[in-house]
């Protein structure tokens, strides 16, 4: 779908990623960066100290705070 607006290139960037997703990745961007490759890639979480799940009241009041700033704009 981004190729079909003609960037000048897409670049992919993700904190952690088993290898095979980053072989797959590759196919469909021009550049690729990640941080860490566990090699026993179980879950993201796994690559972090903290990994807390997002509460749907915490989403909800992002949302909210991201359509004021919008409406301000």
């Amino acid at each position: 779908a981004l190729r079909r607006h003609e960037p000048a290139g897409i670049v992919v960037a993700v904190p952690t990623a088993p290898e095979s997703a980053l072989l797959e990745l590759r196919e469909l961007a021009d550049q690729v960066i990640c941080a860490s490759t566990p090699p026993l890639f179980a879950a993201v979480g796994f690559s972090y100290r903290d990994f807390e799940q997002t509460t749907d009241e915490e989403v909800r009041d992002l949302l909210r705070a991201a359509a004021a700033r919008r409406v301000r704009a």
